[in-house]
């Protein structure tokens, strides 16, 4: 979309493929190609009622950026499950992907680990209590991880998460 963004007779299919003309917000943005993935995935939020929309960007082993895959589900597990593949894929050595929706992190899949997570959860959850359901659902929706637990655990021996009653969770960061 982005090589043919400025080409008239193109216009009617941006316009079939995002459900509106929201597109046209990316013409004169800084940058086109994120600002069309933005607005894709907010027009499959509004127009397909979609509720869990995710992007990633895949590279070939020149790191050369081939296209973006967009999913979308209803479904947490089904987010868990992509997120699950895209990581094994990314793996394979033949192609990475990248996720591009949180704009500090413009690493591979293969340099983020359990301690960048628990770094993210202790950085954006610090103060919150949190359910095991809530912290999987912001790991999943916030994140480009899938596997929380190893960081929750070990936020718990640094002692930036604390249990609420006797069991692990609900949790509380500090």
């Amino acid at each position: 979309m982005n090589t043919y963004l400025g080409d008239s007779d193109k216009r009617g299919g941006f316009t079939r493929a995002f459900g509106d003309e929201s597109w046209r917000a990316a013409l004169n943005a800084p940058s086109r190609q994120q600002a069309l993935i933005d607005l894709y995935k907010e027009a499959l939020k509004r127009n397909a009622n979609v509720t869990y929309p995710w992007s990633f960007a895949m590279f070939d082993d020149g790191n050369r950026l081939l296209h973006w895959l967009v999913f979308s589900t209803d479904d947490l597990k089904g987010l868990a499950e992509m997120k699950k593949a895209m990581w094994s894929a990314d793996k394979s050595g033949s192609f990475r992907f990248s996720d591009r929706d949180d704009p500090r992190q413009q690493r591979f899949f293969s340099t983020l680990d359990d301690d960048w997570l628990a770094d993210e959860l202790q950085k954006r959850l610090a103060g919150q209590k949190m359910s095991e359901a809530k912290v999987e659902e912001f790991v999943l929706t916030q994140t480009a991880a899938y596997n929380y637990k190893n960081a929750v655990n070990k936020l718990r021996k640094r002692g930036k998460v604390l249990p609420v009653d006797k069991g692990k969770f609900p949790v509380q960061f500090v």
